[in-house]
């Protein structure tokens, strides 16, 4: 019987997972990366968030994050651009963990 081998490439994370506070004003969450190959955002806040790519996050449009939500970004809906956030409330910390 052929032996099968499968490659998995490695994920290199960039740095560990950190937390960071979104407002009601659009800020950078994440920074553009040409090298990003995964973007996990988890919002431990109690309000809503949105987020953008390489543009303006806007309370009710682009992707929604509920409190205790998360968005993943794989191969599959992977962006490079810089990823923005706005709350729908008050301050909310959320924690990001980028891999290369």
């Amino acid at each position: 019987m052929p032996l099968h081998i499968e490659i998995v490439e490695s994920l290199d994370y960039a740095a560990p997972v950190s937390p960071v506070t979104i407002g009601t004003s659009s800020a950078t969450l994440v920074a553009a990366n040409e090298s990003r190959k995964y973007l996990r955002i988890l919002n431990t806040g109690a309000a809503a968030i949105y987020l953008a790519f390489g543009a303006t996050a806007v309370v009710g449009s682009g992707i929604y994050v509920g409190a205790g939500g998360t968005f993943e970004m794989t191969i599959d809906n992977l962006t490079t651009e810089a990823v923005t956030a706005k709350s729908s409330g008050a301050d909310n910390v959320v924690y990001v963990q980028e891999a290369n």
